[in-house]
């Protein structure tokens, strides 16, 4: 066996020895083959433990345009010179000698590249494939198709590479360089992320049959009961709907009705398969790319007005303390009588413009104000209020016109405290029958993270309460006194930054964020996987009482947990990364404009700056026209004038450059000057 295997068993194990007893274990016979290969690398202890040398390190290349990185689980990472990357591309694992002057890359352990987006230079004498992500390799392509055309962008399928060369499969034309949406599609592409669904699925689909006698007699018949969805103005997958009934002085009836998609996607099936593969829906600045067909995502699971829907429905017995006296779940048909969007319930309930039926206005405002109570009911046990900056585009004929900051106001809050609590009570039920479950999780901050966090906001003035025992309190505090001055957005995206990500697991460790013991996904199930799923299980193992299901869910839940929060994250970074393609393609049309900014990081190289509309830039300090001092303690430059330039001024700033190779904006510190005018020089003269 190759001992890169073995590297890479040990990199992802993310400790700094093993027991030699285990590797034996986990590779038989062939670790005995591998060990003399290992030793150069390895010292093995007296007691049985191996551990990688100290002048040896494995992590991940992280390939910028005029330098690149090892990053590692240490503190800091490894500059590596690109002449010594030894083949080494862009987020490769490798293994790299780094106790040296220049340290450099042993080998690649692990490829990270199996498909490339490749253009298209065709002339009459020859045909060439180039790649922004493969560097100087040539890239040879079997098979090439005799239609493609100078210009083209390809889908490449890597089968082979060596420190000189790729050899790939040519798989398709994804689209021409003149395309006006090409830049989005190439981010799509490069993520290898499905935008198609096969045509076997769509036959599938088209075979999917409904037996609407046996299924309402199956469910609970809701169609008289007065419910509303509350979404975007574009939104077209309305998977909740919610309802609310006032029982007497002391109790309300909160009904959270979710589409039941389950219903139409069977476990196995090429539309469950092609769900799972995707795991999410993505959104992208001016479109959607659909976890399933919009046959089903706009259609049939979707809430629209006025249509009998299958559903799967909570309805939640609250008493006035906010707390779920008793609840139910059970499968039911719905139909809704309003499609509300945030904007028109926001004006009614902040300018009082109210609906023509009277019962909804009165229901809202019952709503709303349950809806603050749970929030400060929430805030009460210790969950954490981040406020975090997103960004929106207004697009008309795939130009970027305009670019805005999103907010929340009482009606995107509404929703958000009515899902928040059905996910809770569904978690829990699933918890105390002892029943398999997909948790949503949010560990607690790592110690060494947070301490450095509070370091940083100090330099700002905010000190955590050395009185305030628990983190979440001293958290709280930081994010609600930060509000009150323009640091806010800074100590959030720093505490932000300290915090572990959220993912999926099979157990319930808790979601830290929310000061949640038993969170889960149940209220989107057109658009996340995790939520399809927990319907599911509760299908087969409470509505239909399928013993074995039991076992077959708890088998599973490990891998389906590991791949749905893989997927999560790379959705999350591809939306990053249109965020910023549509971003440059805005502020490229202002190079030399002046800005007003604030000073969001500080860096040794220089600083971050984030404009009015939200867009952030870097200032380096090789594009300063002074000289800049960094002190690392304060978090501050100096100029040769004794100007400070510290974290959370607000300072005027030039747009230099807008990079779209490598989505960079850049700014300069912009300075006033003098300019004597034409007309004023001659009068003198």
């Amino acid at each position: 066996m190759d001992t890169k295997h073995f590297f890479i068993w040990f990199y992802q194990l993310h400790t700094t020895h093993i027991n030699i007893k285990d590797a034996k274990e986990k590779f038989g016979d062939d670790f005995d083959s591998m060990l003399g290969q290992l030793t150069p690398f390895f010292h093995m202890s007296k007691d049985g433990l191996m551990s990688l040398k100290k002048q040896y390190k494995i992590g991940i290349i992280d390939i910028k345009k005029t330098q690149s990185f090892l990053i590692t689980d240490d503190e800091f990472d490894y500059r590596i010179d690109l002449d010594d990357l030894n083949g080494a591309l862009d987020k490769d694992i490798v293994l790299a000698k780094v106790d040296v002057v220049d340290p450099f890359v042993v080998t690649v352990l692990k490829s990270n590249l199996t498909q490339i987006i490749a253009l298209v230079k065709k002339t009459k004498k020859f045909i060439r494939f180039d790649s922004e992500v493969t560097r100087d390799k040539l890239i040879i392509v079997n098979d090439i198709p005799d239609y493609l055309v100078d210009g083209h962008y390809c889908l490449l399928h890597v089968e082979n590479q060596t420190k000189t060369t790729i050899e790939t499969k040519f798989i398709e034309v994804i689209g021409h360089q003149n395309d006006p949406d090409m830049d989005i599609v190439k981010i799509i592409y490069e993520y290898g992320w499905h935008t198609k669904f096969s045509k076997e699925l769509l036959k599938e689909l088209s075979e999917i049959k409904v037996d609407d006698v046996y299924e309402k007699s199956y469910r609970r018949d809701l169609t008289n009961e007065l419910i509303v969805t509350i979404d975007g103005a574009d939104a077209k997958d309305l998977d909740d709907a919610i309802s609310l009934k006032e029982l007497d002085d002391e109790h309300v009836l909160l009904g959270v009705h979710i589409a039941d998609v389950s219903y139409f996607v069977k476990e196995g099936s090429l539309i469950d398969q092609e769900a799972y593969q995707r795991a999410t829906s993505v959104y992208l600045a001016d479109r959607v790319i659909p976890m399933l067909p919009h046959a089903l995502s706009n259609d049939l699971c979707s809430l629209n007005p006025n249509e009998e829907k299958y559903t799967l429905s909570v309805l939640m017995k609250i008493n006035k303390n906010m707390e779920v006296v008793s609840h139910e779940i059970f499968p039911s048909v719905i139909k809704t009588s309003y499609r509300l969007t945030y904007d028109r319930v926001n004006d009614f309930l902040y300018n009082f413009k109210t609906f023509e039926d009277e019962r909804l206005n009165q229901m809202l405002l019952k709503m709303n104000e349950i809806s603050m109570q749970l929030k400060r009911l929430r805030y009460k046990r210790g969950a954490i209020d981040f406020h975090s900056i997103e960004l929106g585009f207004v697009i008309k004929n795939h130009e970027v016109l305009d670019v805005y900051q999103r907010t929340s106001d009482d009606a995107e809050k509404l929703i958000e405290s009515f899902m928040i609590l059905t996910n809770e009570v569904i978690s829990k039920h699933m918890y105390d029958l002892g029943y398999p479950n997909i948790y949503r999780i949010h560990e607690k901050p790592d110690l060494v993270k947070i301490d450095q966090a509070y370091q940083t906001l100090r330099v700002l003035g905010f000190h955590p309460s050395q009185k305030l025992k628990s983190q979440h309190k001293i958290l709280q505090q930081l994010t609600e006194e930060s509000m009150k001055t323009r640091y806010g957005s800074i100590v959030h995206t720093v505490l932000l930054r300290a915090m572990q990500k959220a993912k999926y697991y099979f157990e319930p460790i808790g979601h830290f964020g929310l000061a949640s013991a038993y969170y889960s996904h149940f209220t989107s199930p057109i658009r996340r996987y995790p939520d399809l799923f927990l319907h599911r299980m509760i299908r087969d193992i409470i509505f239909d009482h399928k013993e074995k299901a039991i076992n077959h869910y708890r088998q599973i839940l490990p891998e389906v947990s590991e791949h749905t929060s893989i997927q999560e994250r790379t959705a999350i970074q591809m939306e990053r990364d249109v965020e910023k393609l549509m971003s440059c393609l805005y502020m490229k049309k202002y190079v030399g404009q002046v800005y007003e900014a604030i000073i969001t990081q500080v860096m040794m190289n220089g600083f971050f700056v984030r404009t009015h509309k939200g867009i952030e830039g870097f200032v380096h300090l090789k594009n300063v026209d002074d000289y800049l001092v960094y002190h690392e303690a304060k978090m501050l430059f100096t100029s040769s004038q004794g100007k400070k330039y510290r974290l959370g001024d607000t300072i005027q700033v030039q747009l230099l450059k807008v990079d779209m190779d490598e989505l960079k904006i850049d700014f300069t510190i912009y300075k006033k000057r003098e300019i004597k005018s034409k007309n004023k020089s001659k009068k003198r003269k």
